[in-house]
């Protein structure tokens, strides 16, 4: 049984759920790994900064631009490129603005947290990169 057929079998509630679980996996697995790569928790924080302007530099304003890139794709391409078997719109159908901002932070966090605060930091751009790709590629 393929994983879409496993999806397609769960309500909506139970989807949510597990996501959700994944997500804890995600900052279980960073926190684990941390432990054996780091000397100590401060030396892990240490990669994580709150500079305003490189907060603005390198995440909201490549945001902006990768969203409207996304708009202009979802416009000139067929939909069949952007099918992920309804995951997304299960996920986020009739749920509110707050829940959405909630779940969507949460995932960016737990993925932030691993893949740029362990993987990276510890093996490189390169093996993060494809450890993120392959988790995204196999999760559909």
């Amino acid at each position: 049984m393929s994983q879409r057929d496993i999806i397609a079998k769960l309500t909506d509630q139970e989807l949510r759920k597990q996501v959700m679980i994944s997500q804890f996996l995600l900052v279980a697995i960073a926190i684990f790994l941390s432990l054996f790569l780091f000397d100590s928790f401060t030396d892990w924080m240490h990669y994580f900064k709150w500079d305003l302007e490189e907060i603005v530099y390198f995440g909201m304003l490549p945001g902006i631009l990768i969203v409207l890139i996304d708009i202009l794709l979802f416009i000139t391409l067929p939909h069949a490129a952007f099918d992920d078997g309804g995951i997304n719109e299960r996920l986020f159908k009739k749920q509110s603005v707050g829940f959405i901002f909630l779940l969507s932070f949460f995932v960016a966090c737990s993925e932030e947290l691993l893949f740029r605060g362990v993987i990276q930091t510890s093996f490189g751009y390169i093996i993060a990169s494809i450890l993120f790709a392959l988790v995204h590629i196999y999760a559909i």
